[in-house]
């Protein structure tokens, strides 16, 4: 692989985690839910997004629907990749993704946001296990253990070096999206509602702040940005399957978010390309010296991010970005206010 099409790569998937690290750090890092059951939202929205574009694929190319036959997926992609059909399966399995997430992330809060922190983070992780055992045993959806494969890029006409750059460039543009909705949201009067509920939960309620729906909020909206972030996935490894989606991930995007910095979405940023630089290069290393290494590297990736995590939780409890306090428009007020009188005494 050459320098070019590598930064490409560390640039998609910095995109793909940047987006679970943003949903991640809403939830725990402003919100103050603990969402070990994050992967299962991935998953849902990677399923329900592969799920949709086979079949469309299939479909539209005039074939049976079998997800089984790799030779009709194949078959299929070839014909729709020469018409201009490629972006729009592209959007809408993005948004059927989120969409999917996102009510399953409503569905999950139901039982999951009412109970303490500690059976919280049980339950969503006892949830993600479910999605992916679902997706794995029943075949009508992915196809089983065998999951899908032969999904679009949907610049996959261009081929070659254009396909990849102009994916990176197209997923940097979600992201940056995101990145604006998630800055417009935590700097406004709902963003000091869910720093007051992550603080002290009991205080915000005797302000009349329903926490257990707003929680169920914070939770849809999080869900949707994984569900995103899953069907990004797909389209850029061309293949679905639900054993990918096991706890360890979860794990990862923690890393990323502890290691970035709790309630700060530059933290979110720079915590996700600092994981996704280490991961990258690890593999670089590990496809050139395979032959020398004396461990697996996913299991040297495993220690290393583990050692990560226990180092930032003990070292440097705030991340590398420390977070910010919210400023409303009428906070910055206040503040412009108090400042030109404190000048006026002043003089």
């Amino acid at each position: 692989m050459d320098v070019a099409s590598f930064a490409i790569s560390i640039m998609t998937w910095f995109g793909i985690y940047a987006l679970l690290s943003l949903s991640l750090n809403l939830e725990l890092g402003y919100t103050g839910i603990p969402n070990f059951g994050k992967v299962a939202f991935f998953g849902i929205g990677a399923i329900a997004s592969g799920a949709l574009a086979s079949r469309l694929m299939l479909a539209i190319a005039g074939m049976p629907i079998d997800i089984s036959s790799r030779e009709a997926l194949f078959k299929a992609g070839d014909l729709i990749a020469q018409t201009p059909l490629t972006f729009p399966i592209f959007i809408f399995s993005i948004v059927v993704g989120a969409s999917v997430a996102a009510v399953f992330g409503y569905l999950s809060s139901y039982p999951a946001i009412r109970l303490k922190a500690d059976y919280l983070a049980i339950t969503l992780l006892a949830f993600g296990e479910v999605v992916r055992i679902i997706a794995r045993t029943d075949e009508s959806i992915i196809n089983g253990p065998y999951g899908v494969i032969g999904i679009l890029n949907p610049y996959r006409i261009l081929g070659g070096f254009q396909t990849s750059l102009l994916y990176a460039v197209t997923v940097w543009v979600i992201v940056a999206l995101v990145f604006l909705f998630i800055y417009k949201l935590i700097n406004s009067p709902y963003g000091r509602v869910l720093k007051a509920i992550r603080e002290d939960e009991l205080a915000a309620e005797s302000l009349g702040k329903n926490s257990v729906k707003i929680k169920q909020q914070v939770m849809i909206i999080g869900s949707a940005i994984a569900g995103m972030a899953g069907a990004i996935y797909i389209h850029h490894t061309g293949s679905v399957q639900a054993d990918t989606f096991v706890p360890l991930i979860t794990i990862y995007i923690w890393v990323m978010v502890m290691l970035g910095g709790r309630g700060s979405y530059m933290g979110a940023l720079v915590g996700s390309g600092i994981f996704v630089v280490m991961d990258q290069v690890l593999l670089a290393v590990a496809t050139t010296y395979k032959e020398i290494l004396f461990i697996n590297v996913n299991y040297l990736k495993q220690i290393i991010f583990m050692l990560i995590l226990i180092f930032v939780i003990m070292k440097m409890p705030h991340g590398v970005v420390k977070e910010k306090a919210v400023k409303t428009p009428a906070l910055s007020l206040v503040e412009e206010e108090l400042s030109h009188a404190g000048s006026r005494e002043g003089s």
